[in-house]
C-alpha cells in the first residue's frame, strides 16, 4: 500500500507545466478600457463623490483648495503607477463596498486600520471616513502608498477592511469578480520549538515529566549534555506545517476561476483558496482582509435599536462632549474599544483623556514598546528629547515618539522626504539597509541639523533616541480609527445607556466576566436589570424605557427557545381574566410552563406555587367532557354543581366553571425559596433571588473538600 500511494504521485509528472511568476496580478472590473481610460474613469469618480463631501461637510475657499492640492499629489501616485494597474485597485474597491454596503446590507466601520485613513482618496471613495487633513495628528499619505514603494517593490496597495460581517463584501465581490472569484485563505499552523522537542523526545520513548519540563524552558538546555542532541534534532521540525484553518480575514480575488487558477480545498465548513497571505504577497496576488470587529456589532447593533443611522465621524465628534469623557475618567470602560482590559482601564482613568489627539495618543502608549516612557506619559509629565528644536517638530505628541508618523517627522525636519523616510525606517528596522548607505544617510542628517538648528549639539544623542525607537511601527492612522471606535462606544454608551448596555449584556451572555462589568456599571446609569417577566422579556434581553430597566430573555432557560419567547411576547397586550384564561392559548409545553413558573415569570397571576397548582388543575381537566368516579379525588357535592352523575362517571357539562371553583379553592402562596433557587441554578445556571430582609441566610453553591473544608455560599439578601 506504501508503494502504491509513492507511485501515485508520479501522476504529476504527466500535468502541464505550472508556470510562477512574481508579477501583479490585479483583477479588473473595467477590462475593456485602457490604463489612460480607468484613470480617466476614477477621476469622475472622485470628482463627484468629493464634491458631494464639500456640499455636506462645508468645505469651501482656501480650505477646499487645500484639499483639491492633496488629492491631485494622491491621485498622481495612481497615476504615476499606471504600469501595475493602481486604478484598478481604487476601482474594484470604491465598487465592491458600495456593493456589499448598499446592496448586501453590510456594515464597514467608519473608521478602517492600518494605514488607509492617511489616503484621502480612500475617504472619497468610501473605504474610511478618517479626514487627514481634519486629524489631529499628523498623518501622511505615503504611509498607505507612494509611487517608489510600488514601483521599487512592485507592492499592492492594501486596505484592510473592519467590517460586522464577511459574507455581504465576499457576495459583491463574487458579483464583481464572477462566482468563483473570491474565496477566503487558506491558513496553516506550524510546529514550534516545544511541540517539536517534545515530538523528538517522544518517539525515542523517554520519560514525558522529565522532557516535559525541558520543553517548557528549551533555551536553558540548548548546551545541556543530555538534552542537546534531542534539541537540535528538533530544530529540523520547527516550522513543519501540522494543521490547517481557515484565515480569518484574507480573501484572494481574481478575475479567473479561483478553483481552477490555484485549487481550492475544504477546511472544516469552508472551502479555501491553496494559497496563504504570505504567498499572495509574494506572487502579488489581490487580497483583501475583511476582518470582523465586535465592537462594531455592538455599535451597529445600538444605532439600531434607538431607531438612528450610524453617525458618521464628523456627526461623532461634534457630539462628543464632557459626559463622553467622563466615562473614561470614571472608569466605565466595560467594551470601550482599547479601554476595556483592567489593566487598561486603570491607566486611563490616571491618564483621563478630553480630546481625540489624547485618546489617540493613549492607545499608542499601552503597547509594549513604549514601556520605558509609559508612566511619565500617563502621569503627563513633560518629556524632553533633550532637544528643544526636536521637541518642536514632535510637540504635537508632547515630544513622545508614539507612532511611526512621529519618525517621519524628523526625518521629513532633516530633509528626507516621507515617501523616502517609510523605506529608510523599514530597512534600518530589519537591519537590511548597507553600512555605506546608513553612513551617507547619518551624514546627511548631521548636516540638515546643523542648518536647521545652528549647531551639532544633541544630534548624536536624539539620532541614537530615534534609532532605539525606529522598530516600533504603531501607525498613528490605525491609533486614530481604534480611538474613534472607542468614542463611538462611549458616546452610546453616555447618551443611550439604556440600549447599548442592552445590546451588549445581549452579545456577552455567554461571557460571565464581561457581563458581571456590565452589570456593575448599571448603576452610575439607575438602570435596572429585572428577572426575566411576563408581558416584558423577548427571547433576549430587552430595554423598558418606561422603568429605565432592562428585561432578561428566555430564551437561555434551559429547555426555552426562542420560538416559545416571541410567542409569548406577542401575547403581551392580550387581557386574561385569570391565569387559566391564559393557559388556554399558552404556546409553551408543560415542562417549559413549569420551568417558567417556578421562575415566577407568570407573577402577575399570582404566587408561584398557587400557580403550580392551578396549572396542574388544568392539566387534569380541562377539555374534559366526562370523569370517571373511581379516578375522582374531588367533592362530589362541587362536581355535581357543573354536570351530572351516572353509576360510574361524572358528565361534566360545564368544565370551566369547575376548574375556576377548584383554583378559587388554591392558597395563594410561592414555592419554598430552597425550590426556588433549585431552579433557577438549574434552570438559568445561575441564582437571581434576592429578599434584602434574609440577613444572615445562605444558599450553599459548592463545598470544597480537596484541600481543606470551604463553603461557596450564595447571600440571599445581597446576592453576593
Amino acid at each position: 500500500e506504501i508503494i502504491e500511494a509513492i507511485d501515485n504521485t508520479l501522476i504529476f509528472l504527466n500535468c502541464e507545466d505550472i508556470q510562477l511568476d512574481k508579477e501583479i496580478k490585479m483583477p479588473s472590473i473595467y477590462p475593456n478600457l485602457t490604463s489612460k481610460e480607468k484613470i480617466e474613469e476614477l477621476k469622475k469618480h472622485i470628482n463627484k463623490k468629493f464634491a458631494q463631501i464639500c456640499k455636506t461637510e462645508g468645505i469651501s475657499g482656501e480650505k477646499k483648495k487645500e484639499y483639491i492640492k492633496g488629492i491631485r499629489e494622491e491621485m498622481k501616485v495612481i497615476e504615476d503607477t499606471a504600469e501595475i494597474n493602481t486604478s484598478d485597485y481604487f476601482l474594484f474597491n470604491e465598487c465592491n463596498t458600495d456593493l456589499a454596503v448598499n446592496k448586501y446590507g453590510g456594515i464597514l466601520t467608519r473608521t478602517g486600520r492600518g494605514s488607509c485613513g492617511a489616503f484621502y482618496i480612500n475617504r472619497i471613495l468610501g473605504m474610511t471616513q478618517l479626514d487627514r487633513f481634519t486629524s489631529p495628528i499628523k498623518l501622511y499619505p505615503e504611509r498607505f502608498m507612494s509611487t517608489a514603494r510600488l514601483l521599487e517593490n512592485r507592492a499592492i496597495p492594501d486596505i484592510d477592511f473592519n467590517v460586522v460581517e464577511q459574507e455581504p463584501f465576499v457576495k459583491a465581490s463574487r458579483e464583481l469578480l464572477g462566482e468563483h472569484g473570491c474565496y477566503p485563505m487558506i491558513a496553516y499552523g506550524t510546529m514550534k520549538d516545544g511541540e517539536a522537542f517534545r515530538n523528538v523526545c517522544r518517539s525515542q520513548g523517554l520519560s514525558f515529566d522529565a522532557y516535559n519540563e525541558v520543553a517548557k524552558n528549551i533555551e536553558s538546555y540548548e548546551n545541556d549534555e543530555k538534552w542537546k542532541p534531542y534539541v537540535d534534532e528538533a530544530k529540523k521540525y520547527i516550522g513543519a506545517i501540522v494543521s490547517a484553518s481557515v484565515h480569518p480575514c484574507a480573501h484572494l480575488l481574481m478575475n479567473a476561476d479561483i478553483r481552477e487558477e490555484l485549487g481550492v480545498v475544504r477546511v472544516g465548513n469552508a472551502l479555501c483558496v491553496m494559497i496563504t497571505s504570505g504567498e499572495a504577497d509574494e506572487y502579488k496576488y489581490l487580497k483583501n482582509d475583511y476582518l470582523i470587529v465586535s465592537v462594531w456589532k455592538l455599535i451597529a447593533e445600538t444605532f439600531e435599536m434607538i431607531g438612528k443611522p450610524i453617525m458618521t465621524i464628523k456627526e461623532l465628534l461634534d457630539n462628543v462632549d464632557n459626559k463622553v469623557w467622563e466615562l473614561y475618567k470614571k472608569g466605565l470602560t466595560c467594551t470601550l474599544n482599547q479601554c476595556d482590559g483592567d489593566w487598561a482601564t486603570k491607566l486611563i482613568t490616571d491618564y483621563k483623556p478630553c480630546t481625540l489627539a489624547q485618546i489617540s495618543m493613549f492607545v499608542a502608549c499601552i503597547r509594549p514598546s513604549f514601556n520605558s516612557w509609559r508612566d511619565k506619559f500617563i502621569n503627563r509629565k513633560q518629556y524632553s528629547t533633550g532637544s528643544k528644536d526636536l521637541d518642536a517638530v514632535l510637540s504635537s505628541t508632547g515630544s513622545y515618539i508614539l507612532f511611526q508618523e512621529n519618525l517621519m517627522q524628523y526625518f521629513d525636519w532633516l530633509g528626507v522626504s516621507p515617501s523616502e523616510s517609510i523605506g529608510l525606517i523599514k530597512k534600518i528596522s530589519k537591519k537590511k539597509i548597507h553600512q555605506e548607505d546608513f553612513d551617507n544617510l547619518e551624514s546627511r542628517l548631521r548636516k540638515k541639523w546643523i542648518e536647521n538648528t545652528g549647531s551639532e549639539n544633541m544630534f548624536d544623542d536624539t539620532w541614537a533616541m530615534i534609532q532605539s525607537c525606529i522598530s516600533y511601527g504603531f501607525a498613528a492612522p490605525h491609533a486614530l480609527a481604534v480611538a474613534i471606535d472607542s468614542l463611538y462606544g462611549a458616546y452610546l454608551k453616555a447618551n443611550y445607556p439604556l440600549e447599548y448596555y442592552t445590546v451588549c449584556l445581549n452579545n456577552y451572555a455567554d461571557d460571565e466576566n464581561k457581563t458581571k462589568k456590565l452589570t456593575e456599571e448599571l448603576s452610575v446609569f439607575n438602570i435596572k436589570i429585572n428577572p426575566i417577566k411576563f408581558r416584558h422579556s423577548k427571547d433576549t434581553y430587552s430595554p423598558d424605557k418606561e422603568t429605565n430597566s432592562i428585561y432578561k430573555g428566555i430564551a437561555s432557560v434551559k429547555f426555552l427557545n426562542a420560538e416559545v419567547a416571541q410567542k409569548m411576547y406577542n401575547m403581551r397586550y392580550q387581557q386574561f381574566n385569570s391565569f387559566i384564561d391564559f393557559l388556554k392559548g399558552n404556546p409553551c409545553n408543560s415542562r417549559q410552563t413549569e420551568i417558567l413558573i417556578k421562575l415566577d415569570f407568570f407573577s402577575e397571576f399570582g404566587k408561584s406555587q398557587k400557580l403550580l397548582d392551578e396549572y396542574k388543575i388544568y392539566s387534569d381537566y380541562a377539555g374534559k367532557s366526562q370523569i370517571k368516579k373511581e379516578r375522582l379525588t374531588l367533592d362530589e357535592n362541587i362536581v355535581l354543581k357543573y354536570g351530572t352523575a351516572t353509576e360510574k362517571m361524572y358528565k361534566i357539562t360545564d368544565i370551566d366553571g369547575l376548574i375556576s371553583e377548584l383554583c378559587n379553592a388554591v392558597l395563594n402562596k410561592n414555592i419554598s425559596i430552597s425550590d426556588r433557587l433549585q431552579a433557577e441554578s438549574e434552570y438559568l445556571g445561575y441564582l437571581d433571588y434576592t429578599n434584602p430582609k434574609a440577613k444572615g441566610y445562605g444558599y450553599v453553591l459548592d463545598i470544597n473538600t480537596k484541600y481543606s473544608p470551604r463553603l461557596k455560599i450564595y447571600k440571599l439578601d445581597t446576592s453576593e
